[in-house]
């Protein structure tokens, strides 16, 4: 008798990551039922009591023709598939499996959303849309800076419509949400992501750069930014990232709603500026810093002050490794 042929396991084109707390499961049974791409993988994190069996599995199922799953150790990421974080375990992500482990002791939420967020971020890079939902407390915001450093996406329900809104306004903070708005409106930008591999950049109908300048004097008008000395091609992208986002084709479109959506316009600025700041970010070129360094403090005199001044260091890591690595060698070798 022949044995029956396993069916092989898809790899997912995204990995569609969503962290909630006090409040998210109400909202996880309102997203689920909008995501409709089976060529993601998607995982919920939801802060759960370690010591109480978790229903999560039962409940979503409920809503989505997805195949809701709890996971389990080095389970793999397979597309199609809604998994749960199980109670009493963190989750991390090694290249395309998922480990599971105890957490840490203390009181820290637990699974920490952080930590997931984090490691997805070192293994799937600009494939990651990082979906933060209800919650107190502010878990989820350091692993949202993580995703949108490696180039993924970050969409926030708003607070308003949050049953607990510490976490949403939390990652708001960051400055690295791409979208903040109804769970109708995150669902469905994250099937038209996924769909379409990505975000694309809408080619809009500009020839003469009439909507573009109006829409440079609209930010300049509005914000006080001006970027009439900006790279045109730049900005051009950064509008064009922004359209495929919000769903829309026609850069007047785009340009209306600048002038009348406070959110859209913080949207774009936050994208044009955008932030990788971390610690010890390039390794190869801070280490390389730190044997300048020494070199320069073997020949520097006690008396004198040794000051180090860091242009440009957005918001702080920078300038703060690069202390560190001062008060290393000053320790190191007893200057």
């Amino acid at each position: 008798m022949q044995k029956s042929k396993q069916k092989a396991k898809v790899l997912p084109e995204y990995l569609v990551c969503i962290g909630a707390s006090a409040g998210g499961l109400n909202a996880c049974k309102k997203l689920i039922g909008k995501l409709m791409s089976k060529k993601a993988c998607y995982v919920y994190c939801q802060h759960l009591s370690p010591t109480h069996d978790s229903m999560l599995v039962d409940i979503l199922s409920k809503d989505t023709a997805l195949a809701v799953k709890q996971v389990d150790n080095n389970d793999r990421v397979e597309a199609g598939y809604f998994y749960i974080v199980p109670p009493g375990f963190d989750i991390e992500l090694n290249k395309d499996r998922f480990k599971l482990s105890q957490p840490s002791h203390g009181p820290y939420p637990k699974p920490s959303i952080d930590r997931f967020f984090s490691s997805i971020a070192e293994n799937f890079a600009n494939k990651i849309i990082g979906v933060v939902l209800s919650g107190s407390g502010s878990d989820a915001a350091i692993g949202a800076t993580k995703i949108r450093s490696k180039g993924g996406l970050v969409l926030v329900q708003t607070p308003e419509s949050s049953d607990f809104d510490g976490m949403p306004n939390a990652t708001i903070n960051t400055q690295v949400a791409d979208m903040v708005d109804s769970l109708d409106a995150l669902g469905e930008s994250i099937n038209r992501i996924v769909e379409n591999n990505g975000i694309l950049e809408t080619e809009f109908d500009d020839p003469a750069g009439k909507a573009f300048k109006q829409i440079l004097d609209i930010i300049k008008t509005k914000t006080d930014y001006n970027f009439s000395s900006y790279r045109e091609t730049t900005i051009k992208r950064r509008i064009s990232r922004r359209m495929s986002i919000c769903g829309i084709g026609d850069i007047y479109a785009y340009k209306s709603l600048l002038e009348h959506s406070s959110e859209e316009l913080d949207a774009f600025i936050r994208d044009a500026f955008i932030i990788v700041s971390e610690f010890y970010r390039d390794t190869e070129e801070f280490d390389a810093l730190e044997r300048q360094l020494k070199l320069a403090l073997d020949s520097h005199y006690v008396e004198q002050k040794f000051r180090v001044w860091v242009p440009g260091c957005a918001t702080g890591e920078e300038a703060y490794t690069i202390a560190m690595i001062i008060e290393d060698l000053r320790r190191n070798n007893h200057y």
